[in-house]
Order: C-alpha cells, then sequence, then structure tokens
C-alpha cells in the first residue's frame, strides 16, 4: 500500500523548499518559544525587585496618576468657576493624599493576606472616615470660601439628612446594604 499523504505543514514544505516557523524535524510544528527566564515566574526583574513588586510598582504609579488628573481637573474647574484666588492648589493636593492613601492601603491589605491578618469591616470604616475628615478640608476649603454652603443649606432639608443619618448607622452596626426610604 502506498505511504499515508504528509500533513498539510510538511506538504507546503516539500512543495515551496521553505522552512515554516517552528517546524521540527518530524515535520508538525514544535509548541511556541517559551518566555525569557528574566520574565519566569519569581524571576527578579531587575537587582532587588520581583515581578509581583514590579507589578505593585506599576499599579501603584497608575493609581497616583489617575488621581493626579482628577486633582488637575478639578483645580481647572474651581479656577474657572471661583477665580484663580481661591484654589490654591488644595483640590490637587486632596486628590494626590487620596491616591498616597489608596498606595497604602492596598500595601497594607496584601501585607494582612501574606500573614493572614484582617481588620474587622467597622475598624476599616472608621479609619476611612478618619482620613477623609483629616482631608476634607483641602477638598471643600474653596467651596467655603466660593460661598456655596449657605446656598446648600437653603436646598437641604432636615428630613433628608437624619435619613441618611439612619441608613448609615443601619448600614455600619449592621451590615446591611441596599437602604431606601420605604424602609422608614
Amino acid at each position: 500500500p502506498p505511504p499515508p499523504p504528509p500533513p498539510p505543514a510538511t506538504a507546503a514544505v516539500a512543495e515551496t523548499g521553505a522552512k515554516l516557523p517552528f517546524a521540527s524535524a518530524g515535520g508538525g510544528t514544535a509548541p511556541p518559544p517559551q518566555p525569557p527566564p528574566a520574565l519566569a515566574a519569581g524571576a527578579r526583574v531587575s537587582p532587588g525587585l520581583s515581578q509581583a513588586r514590579g507589578r505593585a510598582c506599576v499599579n501603584a504609579l497608575a493609581t497616583l496618576s489617575c488621581f493626579l488628573l482628577s486633582g488637575t481637573f478639578h483645580e481647572f474647574m474651581n479656577m474657572a468657576s471661583f477665580g484663580t484666588g481661591i484654589t490654591k492648589g488644595l483640590q490637587l493636593g486632596f486628590f494626590l493624599l487620596n491616591g498616597v492613601g489608596t498606595i497604602v492601603e492596598r500595601a497594607l491589605q496584601a501585607w494582612g493576606n501574606k500573614k493572614g491578618l484582617s481588620l474587622p469591616h467597622p475598624v476599616r470604616v472608621v479609619l476611612t472616615l478618619t482620613w477623609l475628615v483629616a482631608i476634607g478640608p483641602l477638598f471643600s476649603i474653596p467651596w467655603i470660601q466660593a460661598g456655596y454652603p449657605a446656598q446648600m443649606l437653603r436646598l437641604v432639608r432636615v428630613d433628608d439628612v437624619l435619613v441618611a443619618a439612619w441608613a448609615f448607622m443601619r448600614w455600619f452596626c449592621m451590615g446591611q446594604g441596599n437602604v431606601v426610604r420605604e424602609d422608614l
């Protein structure tokens, strides 16, 4: 009986005489190339920097870049709305500090995960609110100087504030979500 026909890749090589990439001596194709040793799992990208730490640094830079862009946008909008004398870089500082806080939070969470540690949810909420209260004036000072709180107080009803406070306490103390006004 005649020999079986060669596989299509081998037939193409036999007809044209060309070599296909990764062609093996048996006529099939070899597996795709492996990544260089420097990119293999656990290898060092640069002296003293593992691939995981390198990725964390890139993520931190991306996070800080997003907050920088947001802060720049808010600075521009405040200058356009209030004039240049009011903003003084406070909005930019607020967003950059939030970026730093986000990076520190991620690093501490990753460290805690490695050690098997985790803060309880109420403690995390209190820490987040403490951070926001500490840096919140950077965001609100231009608005206060422009006179917006007086305008906002005329728009906010006491009933709405009480509902918001009740919803927050329910969520904080009991861990229940999706609080709607009909729950009253």
